[in-house]
């Protein structure tokens, strides 16, 4: 195995990341210098008493500022904080007052100078007893869903200062728009390999995603995405979890090891929503070498059993493609957790190790298809559309050359097809291929929906656009599917629910220019000029120059009942028609 695949197998396995909280005193207090000082101290120990250690490392002064904390999770240092204020003296007279900031450490052991530095600059962006952390503490996050976070955009409008900031917002709900119940849903928890190491939590992973694949296959079947179940891998909670969090109406649980000579031994059990004993349960045994080359018939075993009981019927088997070595997969998941964090420095080394795995496995499609999505994703990081959309049509197409029936590629040809004005029917005509392969690939739905948008057909959009987020309720471009939902309700004229739909996705990423056109004609189609006035400003803001005759000329549904209905909001709002 080369360097560079130890290296970056290594950045796959990594858990939850280093930080250093600081608690940066109010200087305007009252209080004497003594009094302060027993105050911080209190502070000190009540943060210490509420963070076990491990993962607390060390507490350092502040002279002049207050104190700084480091731990070796992020998670568990902000949950500290934000009870942090319970604890502290409730008397406003003799009760200090806290900004806390929380940012990214490379080593809890030993933060240097700079990364102090700019945790105190997030502290400094809190309000009083408000905690803010930078995007890069965000990315270490195990539980983000968890947290009433709030995008707070950059910190300054300097190009050169990168850094972008999150608080939390105690008056922000912490659940997101609710679906409707669209069904039965099942999740596929990622397995519990004891004692397994870094090598385990990759076949993990791999098992996780071939239950997934398999099960999706039927259309009888909702199965939340891989992209959701992942983000409760780190919880102690999961089966709880999965129900209440990825709205599961099922679970299928899976525990045990990986033993000599790469065989994995698998328990797996099937659980439904407020019933407290197991509806299945069976048990897998295979070679890792069968699970790599996409033929593992105790899965695909398992699968049909799983079929049978929730639907009384066989699930036809799916073969996927080969890996050549564990590491393989290992390097494609980390690139696509890496390409969906805040950091550009991640987005960055995620093209890279998908570059690298697609130099090592020419033929194979996945990494063609993920550097299509990672090009899509370029518009976000503020590229153009004309330059992004060609990169990504042609390496979608090059996936689909290795295989006709990718599900994810047909989904980013179609998306990138309707980025470059390409006829809908041919962008129509790869959704349709999307789904037909895999009919629970909630991309290829959200896709979907915005086409169905662009043409008129609006009710089949929102329908679409929910059955997206039902299957990828946790997924790390959530803010992206809560602005394609509240764009195809805002067109079919449900104005309250796409409002909440844009509210949560600018919650998630105020940068998005699209939401912010959401929310300025949402407020305005319902009345509300002076939050339409400030929508506007941040939009304006984000995307200055832009006129009502921009949208007219640049929105893709040009031609659509609704598209006149938005310009007219958008002139309301005021606007300028250019």
């Amino acid at each position: 195995m080369a360097e560079e695949d130890r290296e970056w197998g290594h950045v796959a396995a990594e858990g939850p990341g280093a930080a250093v909280l600081v608690a940066r005193l109010d200087a305007r207090h009252t209080l004497t210098p003594l009094h302060a000082e027993l105050g911080m101290r209190q502070a000190a120990e009540a943060l210490q008493a509420a963070l076990a250690q491990p993962p607390r490392e060390q507490l350092l002064p502040l002279p002049g500022e207050g104190f700084a904390l480091t731990a070796h999770e992020t998670q568990p240092l902000v949950d500290a904080a934000r009870g942090l204020r319970q604890r502290l003296p409730a008397d406003t007279e003799r009760a200090l007052r806290f900004r806390f900031g929380v940012h990214a450490l490379a080593d809890a052991r030993a933060p240097n100078a700079d990364e102090l530095v700019i945790a105190q600059r997030v502290a400094a962006a809190a309000p009083y007893g408000g905690v803010c952390l930078s995007a890069e503490a965000v990315d270490r996050l195990t539980q983000p869903w968890a947290l009433p976070l709030q995008d707070r955009g950059r910190a300054s409008e300097a190009p050169e200062d990168p850094l972008r900031l999150f608080a939390l917002d105690p008056d922000t709900g912490l659940h997101p728009p609710p679906v409707p119940d669209l069904g039965p849903m099942l999740a596929v928890l990622t397995p519990e390999l004891s004692g397994a190491g870094d090598r385990g939590q990759a076949v993990a992973e791999m098992v996780a995603d071939a239950l997934i694949v398999a099960l999706s296959r039927s259309s009888q079947l909702r199965v939340v995405s891989h992209r959701s179940s992942q983000g409760l891998r780190h919880s102690r909670q999961a089966l709880d979890d999965a129900f209440a969090h990825l709205q599961a109406h099922h679970v299928l649980q899976c525990r045990g090891s990986l033993g000599l000579n790469d065989r994995v031994f698998l328990q797996l059990s099937l659980h439904a929503r407020r019933q407290p004993a197991p509806l299945w349960q069976g048990r897998a045994e295979f070679e890792l070498v069968d699970l790599l080359y996409g033929d593992t018939f105790p899965l695909s075993q398992a699968c049909s059993e799983v079929h049978t009981v929730l639907q009384a019927s066989t699930l036809q088997a799916t073969k996927r493609l080969p890996w050549e070595r564990l590491e393989h997969f290992q390097l494609l998941n980390a690139a696509t957790q890496l390409m969906h964090k805040l950091a550009p420095a991640a987005f960055a080394q995620s093209r890279a190790m998908l570059d690298h795995l697609h130099a090592q496995l020419p033929q194979h499609p996945e990494p063609l298809a993920w550097l299509a999505q990672w090009h899509l994703l370029e518009v976000a990081q503020g590229a153009s559309t004309q330059v992004v959309a060609p990169q990504a049509l042609a390496l979608a197409e090059q996936a689909l050359e290795r295989d006709p029936q990718h599900s994810l590629a047909h989904a980013l040809a179609g998306h990138a097809q309707a980025m470059l004005g390409r006829p809908a029917s041919d962008s129509g005509a790869h959704h349709q291929a999307a789904l037909a392969a895999n009919p629970n690939n909630g991309l290829a739905w959200l896709f979907h929906a915005l086409h169905q948008t662009y043409q008129g057909r609006t009710q089949e959009a929102c329908e679409a656009a929910k059955l997206a987020l039902a299957l990828s309720p946790l997924d790390p471009w959530r803010y992206f599917m809560d602005s394609v939902c509240a764009h195809a309700l805002l067109a079919n004229n449900q104005v309250e629910a796409g409002l909440v739909h844009a509210q949560h996705s600018a919650r998630l990423n105020a940068q998005h220019g699209p939401t912010l056109v959401y929310l300025v004609l949402a407020h305005a189609r319902l009345g509300q000029l002076a939050l339409a006035d400030e929508a506007l400003g941040r939009l304006l803001q984000r995307w200055p120059g832009y006129t009502v005759s921009e949208f007219r000329s640049a929105y893709w549904g040009r031609e659509t009942e609704h598209a006149e209905t938005f310009a007219r909001a958008l002139a309301l709002a005021g606007l300028p028609n250019g």
